[in-house]
């Protein structure tokens, strides 16, 4: 028997699931695509030989929040630890002409600003107001808020955790 049955296995069960196994509740998992993880995954996806994270960047959302600080004993324990760049993401344009992103903030603004003039300074008006949303935790990140309710034999997200967002 258990005590939580979960449908699908994107990083969001996957949170939620070990969340809850590492309380000692009892995790059924299902999945119906032959791999696990959802969006986040790696895969041969351009040439022969070269593996991409696909949806890489939103590891950042787990890594950097309480989850990620609540499961990475137990994750490095197993062998995983994240592999760090300078130069964290990149993109190809429509027009063959491409955009590296750097972790120095006034490097990323000069780039956007090469591309076209003033997309920098708009980069980092909205790179800037993510510091703003530091009170809201996205789903991403259970929370004593985000819980999975049992309602009759059923088991559902609690109206907050579908709601996606919670306010400390």
């Amino acid at each position: 028997m258990v005590d939580h049955v979960i449908i699908g296995s994107g990083i969001n069960a996957l949170v939620a699931g070990a969340m809850l196994a590492i309380k000692g509740d009892r995790v059924l998992l299902l999945e119906r695509s032959d791999r696990i993880g959802g969006c986040l995954r790696t895969e041969e996806i351009t040439l022969p030989g070269f593996q991409h994270d696909v949806m890489a960047a939103t590891f950042v959302l787990f890594m950097t929040g309480p989850a990620g600080a609540a499961l990475g004993p137990h994750l490095a324990r197993h062998g995983f630890d994240y592999c760090h760049s300078p130069h964290p993401t990149a993109v190809v344009r429509p027009d063959g002409s491409s955009l590296v992103l750097t972790m120095d903030r006034a490097k990323n603004i000069a780039a956007f600003n090469a591309q076209a003039q003033g997309d920098g300074e708009a980069h980092a008006a909205v790179v800037g107001q993510i510091g703003v949303l530091d009170h809201v935790q996205t789903a991403f990140h259970p929370s004593p808020q985000a819980r999975v309710a049992r309602v009759g034999g059923m088991v559902r997200p609690s109206p907050v955790a579908r709601a996606g967002l919670v306010r400390d």
